[in-house]
């Protein structure tokens, strides 16, 4: 019967956050604002700088439910439709709205940011996520989720789940101090790409800096003593 209902009975559609929506208003899903910083989601941080810097018209809906499409935070709707990852969202926007934030970077400044992105995304911020909820979800929970009601199964289950994710991702295998020393140098390495300059391409931000803004707020403004 389980099988039958699940290859033949369509599911329901879930129902939009904002069912009264703006033709062109891009509705931004994201979790509700914590205490010390703006958001615990560095994507979420990284959409909205860009849709600042970028100019299109927005309006938050704090949320903590996850999208109906890969079950993640951030996500937007627009035009009564639903569109989750943050990258995925930023080619959407682009290619819909026309914008382009980036207009005076070369190909290879392109394939630099490119690579940054995944190594911040992919691997700085892994390690950042299985320090601070593997080994810091009391703490964290306690700083800056005060405001959140219902966290008792986030407390109880995800330091154990980034434990395992680390492990399955290899990092997590090794000694701790070891596994902050990676991620040390992945910001190493974005502070001498800055240099001595505004933003990561020179006098003007980009799509990269809001990702390295987004990433990098979490160390700074969370108050759990990240090692980085």
């Amino acid at each position: 019967l389980f099988v039958a209902k699940r290859l033949f009975v369509k599911p329901k559609a879930t129902p939009l956050l904002e069912p009264n929506w703006t033709q062109d208003q891009v509705y931004l899903a994201q979790f509700p604002p914590s205490p010390h910083v703006r958001s615990i989601s560095p994507f979420s941080l990284k959409l909205e700088t860009w849709l600042r810097l970028t100019g299109i018209p927005y309006e938050n809906i704090y949320t903590r439910k996850f999208s109906k499409h890969g079950h993640t935070i951030p996500y937007i709707e627009i035009n009564g439709e639903q569109v989750a990852d943050s990258g995925k969202i930023i080619n959407t926007l682009k290619g819909y709205f026309k914008v382009n934030p980036d207009p005076g970077l070369t190909d290879e400044e392109n394939a630099v940011a490119h690579a940054v992105t995944a190594m911040v995304e992919h691997h700085t911020a892994q390690i950042g996520f299985w320090w601070r909820y593997g080994f810091k979800m009391e703490e964290f929970a306690q700083k800056v989720l005060s405001n959140w009601n219902g966290t008792f199964a986030m407390r109880w289950f995800m330091p154990m789940g980034l434990r395992l994710k680390g492990r399955l991702c290899v990092f997590g295998r090794l000694d701790q101090a070891e596994v902050m020393e990676m991620s040390f140098r992945d910001i190493d390495a974005l502070s001498l790409m800055l240099g001595e300059r505004s933003y990561m391409f020179g006098n003007m931000p980009t799509s990269l800096d809001c990702m390295v803004f987004g990433h990098l707020a979490q160390f700074l403004y969370i108050p759990i003593g990240f090692p980085q």
